[in-house]
């Protein structure tokens, strides 16, 4: 990856494919490329080192020397989708993003702490938020308080239903989707 940064003057953010070694596949999200022809983004494996939108986040290499120029982390976003932002951000400088084919991560995916409710319910609770403050940040969604009282409203009433048909994990997902909608 290193080699890669060196190869790249631009490159700010190089990203490494991400295996799963419990599953025995690569990541469908490893580089995401923009076809300006059909106007289309498309996920891939590239075959060679390849410039990308977004990259992800499993295993980043970042030149701190771009990464402070464009502000380090947004400390809003937590957990979920600083890659996304930080993607962006470098785009918007002029800087690149490039996928090293070579580099590959081991990623066992929600591996890092043990299974249970409540560690599921703070997942869904930061993925939801942060993902509404990344769409909102560069205007790819607008977020009108109108929009947040139905995603409210819609995402109480789900919840209220898998609690009525005893689906626990379920509820637990749209009551954290609900409470995401509240900031």
């Amino acid at each position: 990856m290193l080699k890669v940064m060196e190869m790249y003057p631009k490159a700010m953010v190089v990203g490494a494919k991400d295996y799963d070694p419990r599953r025995k596949v690569y990541s469908p999200t490893t580089a995401l490329y923009y076809n300006q022809k059909i106007k289309q983004q498309k996920y891939l494996q590239p075959e060679g080192d390849t410039s990308a939108v977004m990259l992800e986040g499993g295993c980043l290499l970042l030149h701190v020397e771009y990464f402070k120029k464009i502000g380090g982390f947004d400390e809003n976003i937590f957990m979920f989708y600083e890659e996304y932002d930080i993607g962006y951000r470098a785009i918007e400088k002029g800087y690149d993003l490039i996928h090293a084919h070579k580099a590959t991560v081991n990623h066992r995916r929600e591996s890092s702490s043990k299974p249970s409710l409540k560690v599921y319910y703070i997942k869904v609770l930061h993925f939801s938020r942060s993902k509404r403050i990344f769409l909102n940040k560069f205007n790819i969604k607008k977020d009108y308080l109108y929009s947040r009282f139905i995603g409210f409203v819609t995402n109480f009433m789900i919840a209220i239903l898998m609690l009525i048909t005893m689906q626990p994990k379920r509820f637990i997902k749209y009551i954290a989707r609900t409470h995401a909608n509240l900031y």
